[in-house]
């Protein structure tokens, strides 16, 4: 009888080692990370839209890792024209070589020198691993004008001009091309508003913001940049520092924190066949007492870019 009980004690005591193996293999599997691929990150420049002449060459640096041993770096080109809707000029660099895990890889190239003035190029980039696996970023460059060469835009100049806060029954938006308070009369058609006042009605104080109805109605979202006499030469704009300064912003806004006096807005301007730009010089607010009144106002000078 002890025995046949000792017998019986050792095949359980087995089947228990057995059971715990199984048990601590199946833990250590779970616990492994799982492959989610590389990750590819621009660390240089800061602004991923570069300004660059035909011909001139720009270097942007990528940090690429991977739990899987990284193959190489893919670079591929877009065209866009000055509308920007894509015209299928689409080009592949030549790979870049990569491995190990992690990886610092500068990519220098040059403009292409058939690219249009004021077209833009969209260089979207592929971190491919050993695997196949892969994880992209971009960056854009637009094409500035050569030096010297004729602009076929000009640049009309007004003063003293005003709108009110959405308060108001109307003239509380703005036609930069056209000069006008709008609506006359009524809700009016907000594809001929540039601008309009946003501010609410609902404050203490006429905090006014803008917002532009007839760029977003047509898709373009963000359409405001902010700057201000140290950064910008309000009196010498042109149609290329207007661009440059309005492409170089990181971030602009599709509809404008609170204006204060002294600010200079740049207003991106949805017309054929080619985009415009306005800018605004924030001359005064009128905030005439307590709360949203009917005759607050926002006073501003202002360019306006226009075909020649």
């Amino acid at each position: 009888m002890l025995k046949r009980s000792s017998t019986i004690s050792t095949g359980a005591i087995a089947l228990l080692l057995v059971i715990g193996i199984f048990s601590c293999k199946q833990e250590t599997i779970d616990l492994l990370p799982p492959d989610e691929g590389p990750a590819i990150t621009i660390v240089a420049p800061s602004n991923t839209n570069l300004l660059r002449q035909k011909s001139q060459p720009f270097t942007v640096t990528f940090q690429m890792a991977d739990n899987e041993d990284l193959r190489l770096l893919r670079i591929t080109g877009e065209v866009y024209n000055e509308r920007d809707s894509l015209i299928g000029n689409n080009f592949q660099a030549p790979d870049v070589d990569v491995s190990g895990t992690t990886a610092m890889v500068d990519y220098t190239d040059v403009v292409p020198s058939t690219t249009k003035s004021y077209y833009k190029v969209k260089y979207t980039c592929y971190a491919i691993d050993s695997k196949g696996d892969f994880a992209s970023t971009f960056f854009w460059v637009s094409v500035l004008p050569d030096p010297g060469e004729p602009s076929p835009f000009i640049v009309l100049e007004y003063e003293n001009d005003s709108i009110f806060n959405n308060k108001h029954s109307g003239r509380y938006a703005f036609n930069f091309t056209a000069r006008a308070q709008l609506p006359l009369s009524g809700s009016g058609n907000e594809l001929d508003f540039d601008i309009k006042e946003n501010s609410g009605t609902a404050q203490l104080i006429f905090k006014p913001r803008l917002i532009s109805p007839n760029n977003q109605l047509l898709g373009q979202d963000s359409v405001f940049v902010f700057t201000d006499a140290s950064r910008f030469n309000y009196e010498e704009a042109t149609y290329t520092t207007l661009y440059e300064a309005f492409f170089s912003d990181p971030a602009p806004y599709a509809e404008t924190p609170e204006l204060q006096v002294g600010q200079y807005i740049i207003v991106r301007l949805t017309k054929a066949p080619q985009p415009q730009f306005a800018i605004m010089k924030i001359n005064g607010i009128l905030d005439d007492g307590a709360g949203i009144q009917i005759d607050d106002r926002i006073y501003f000078d202002y360019k306006v870019t226009s075909q020649q």
